[in-house]
Order: structure tokens, then C-alpha cells, then sequence
């Protein structure tokens, strides 16, 4: 790996990571494996490419892509059948008449009104996916850090540890712990909710008091 010293090496060893484009990261990343599997005996050469899938980021950055790209066409894929984008040019892709009527799918929602709030809708739910998804991230990062303090207490009463010797539950099942962490937190709170008065009994017992003159308010 410190055979291979091109711009984009220079600047992942300078912590610029973020300045690269991902097909550069991609390019690295291919010509740094060619390399580990060329010069890095073989015993080590999983160690040195998991060390250069952590150093480019390589894995996040694609997921980065592939999610965006997925979320841009199924927003497309959902919004447009509801009512129509303007098209500044009719041709063969848009499908629409030189009066803008659809020429290949019917419109599923003919008020413009109804249209209008079904996007704000469509916006509304993606933010309290965001909600429960950043939720979830942050017990995942809970989940993690406490797996390191595990791991910690183990070195201490083992000494030195290796790979082999302790090993982070798949990400699968962290999330699907996650998942529980916050199912019993939600229920949690939905019990402490349920002890509470709700504001039909304190407006009653706030009757009841002004009646017998002890409202003071």
C-alpha cells in the first residue's frame, strides 16, 4: 500500500477524503487490491484490503449513491402518477400531449387541490421515517459502544485479545435490537402517558374545585 502514491492516496492519508468523487475512491480502491494482492503476503492481505475499504470509505460512499439515486426515483415513481411535473419540451420521453394531457398512464388524482396536499403528505411521512430512522442510528451507535465496553472488560480479564477471540454482532441483528430498544421505549412512554390525567379529567376537577370555591385562579 505505500508503493501506491498517486493524488487521491495523498489526499485519503490527509484525512480529504470528503474532496474525492466515489469512481475515484472506486479506482483507488481497485488498484490498492491489485497492489495488497501483489506485494502483501497472503495471510495479511484481508487485514490490509478491510484496512483500505475503512480508510476510503469506500463502502458508504456507494451505499451514499445507490441510496440516493433510489430515493430520487421513487419519489419520481410516486409523485408523478399523482399529478404531472411541468415539462418545458414535449417529446417521446415525457409521454405528455402537446396540451398536457397523459399519453401513456392516467392521472390517479384529477384535483389539482388534492394533489397539492397528497405531495405534502408524501414529505410529512418521509420526515417521521427520518425521525424513527435517526432513532434507530443512535441506538445502533448505543448498541456499538457498548459492545466496546464489553470487549474492553474482556481484554482486561483475558489480556490481549485478537480478532478470533471477540467478535461484534452483525449489524442485522444490532438493528433488530435497536429495533426492540425502541419498541419498549415507545411503550414505556405510552404507559407513563397513560397514568397521566387526561385534559377532559382535569378540566372536571377543575370544575369541581371552582364549585366548592377552591379555584382561586
Amino acid at each position: 500500500m505505500r508503493q501506491y502514491a498517486d493524488a487521491v492516496s495523498r489526499k485519503i492519508r490527509k484525512d480529504k477524503i470528503d474532496k474525492i468523487k466515489t469512481e475515484e475512491v472506486k479506482e483507488t480502491v481497485e488498484k490498492l487490491t491489485k497492489l495488497i494482492n501483489e506485494h502483501v503476503p497472503e495471510a495479511e492481505r484481508e487485514k490490509e484490503k478491510v484496512t483500505a475499504y475503512v480508510l476510503t470509505q469506500i463502502q458508504s460512499r456507494i451505499a451514499f449513491d445507490d441510496v440516493e439515486t433510489g430515493i430520487l426515483k421513487l419519489m419520481g415513481d410516486d409523485l408523478s402518477p399523482v399529478k404531472l411535473r411541468p415539462v418545458s419540451e414535449v417529446t417521446n420521453e415525457t409521454k405528455v400531449g402537446k396540451k398536457g394531457e397523459v399519453l401513456d398512464k392516467e392521472v390517479r388524482i384529477g384535483n389539482d387541490s388534492d394533489a397539492a396536499y397528497l405531495m405534502y403528505y408524501y414529505y410529512y411521512l418521509l420526515q417521521q421515517q427520518s425521525k424513527a430512522w435517526n432513532q434507530i442510528v443512535d441506538l445502533v451507535a448505543e448498541l456499538r459502544f457498548e459492545e466496546c465496553e464489553d470487549m474492553a472488560d474482556f481484554a482486561e480479564e483475558n489480556g490481549e485479545v485478537s480478532s478470533s477471540d471477540y467478535h461484534f454482532d452483525d449489524i442485522r441483528a444490532v438493528v433488530l435490537k435497536a429495533q426492540m430498544r425502541l419498541f419498549a421505549q415507545h411503550v414505556k412512554k405510552l404507559e407513563s402517558e397513560e397514568k397521566k390525567p387526561s385534559p377532559e379529567q382535569l378540566r372536571a376537577v377543575k370544575e369541581l374545585l371552582r364549585q366548592h370555591g377552591y379555584d382561586k385562579g
